[in-house]
């Protein structure tokens, strides 16, 4: 099994224990890519850019959109937003999300804003870091 594949397996079972089970009309698994690079935080054990959300995997339970992100070179991180707004045909999260370093740390990167549209089922968003100006897009859609 490939490290990707163990990794989503891994993360997934992350992302159910994690979520809260509720009722929303976004609710469900959200599968997307995303855009941009960063450069790790000091001291950085990656001497490389790391490209946040270029592939991520949630869920959206009881307003909550908990969920993981991997990029091509096995950096990897969390995610955790809140739906802070919501109408009948959309809503918009807000959240932070992380890094895990390759000791094991955590590092709170940055925020994200997502905007989840009920009538296609797809979202689109943006992410930063909180430690310098770099940025990206988020792309995703509902895949159950």
């Amino acid at each position: 099994m490939s490290k990707k594949l163990s990794f989503f397996s891994i993360a997934l079972l992350v992302v159910m224990a994690l979520a809260n089970r509720g009722f929303s009309q976004a609710t469900g698994r959200w599968l997307g890519t995303g855009t941009g690079e960063t450069v790790p935080p000091s001291p950085a054990s990656t001497p490389v850019p790391i490209h946040p959300w270029q592939e991520w995997m949630g869920d959206f339970n009881a307003g909550e959109f908990v969920g993981v992100w991997l990029d091509e070179d096995e950096n990897y991180g969390q995610f955790r937003g809140k739906i802070i707004l919501s109408t009948p045909d959309e809503a918009l999260c807000r959240g932070k999300w992380t890094w895990l370093r390759q000791s094991g740390d955590l590092v709170d990167m940055g925020s994200f804003e997502i905007i989840f549209k009920y009538n296609d089922w797809v979202c689109e968003g943006k992410w930063s870091t909180n430690y310098n100006l770099d940025n990206g897009t988020i792309e995703g859609k509902r895949i159950e």
